[in-house]
């Protein structure tokens, strides 16, 4: 009985190290000929033009931050992880 609460406990764990970590992911993506630089973090998008913050906001409901990064980055953004 103590082993299989022990598994339990190392199982929820693990999944709350892991859920926790993949929410925090935080990139940088820049679209050079503009001087556009956006980060993306936190659920929350920054948008920067020629270094100023000009616009902050929510990612849109149901839209991970890995699937902004890639519509980013399919519109020629270049996206490093920060």
């Amino acid at each position: 009985m103590k082993k299989l609460v022990l598994s339990c406990a190392v199982a929820i764990t693990a999944a709350m190290s892991f859920s926790s970590c993949t929410k925090n992911t935080c990139y940088t993506c820049e679209l050079s000929a503009s001087s556009i630089s956006t980060d993306i973090c936190d659920d929350k998008i920054t948008v920067t033009t020629n270094g100023t913050a000009a616009a902050s906001t929510d990612i849109p409901g149901g839209v991970s931050v890995e699937d902004y990064k890639k519509t980013l980055e399919l519109a020629g953004y270049t996206c490093t992880a920060k």
